[in-house]
């Protein structure tokens, strides 16, 4: 097997080389930057998304313990029971009747 000679690059081609060495650089930096569920800007939009659903996660916490809270509160505490039927559901006791007395058209003029 016989070897060629090596020869170097007219400047005309290594300018392509260099221009195709930079254009396949720079496809390589954008598709590491968007990639599609890979790149950066994908990256950095799911941290965004995790950051955003802890904070939902932490709120949802704290809600749910206050509403265990009043569900112990219900459970354990007859007279608030008796409040909160009354207040939020209307609720009467046997015997029991509601007047409501509204001003007169009068009245609300004043």
């Amino acid at each position: 097997m016989r070897r060629r000679p090596r020869t170097s690059l007219s400047p005309g081609q290594l300018r392509r080389v260099v221009g195709i060495g930079a254009c396949l650089v720079v496809i390589a930096i954008l598709w590491v930057i968007f990639a599609p569920r890979m790149g950066v800007y994908s990256l950095l939009h799911q941290r965004s998304t995790l950051a955003r659903l802890r904070v939902e996660n932490i709120e949802i916490e704290e809600k749910n313990g206050f509403l265990q809270k009043e569900i112990e509160q219900i459970k354990n505490d007859p007279e608030y029971f008796e409040k909160i039927a009354r207040d939020k559901y209307g609720l009467l006791k046997e015997n029991e009747m509601v007047f409501e007395f509204t001003p007169s058209k009068k009245e609300k003029k004043k």
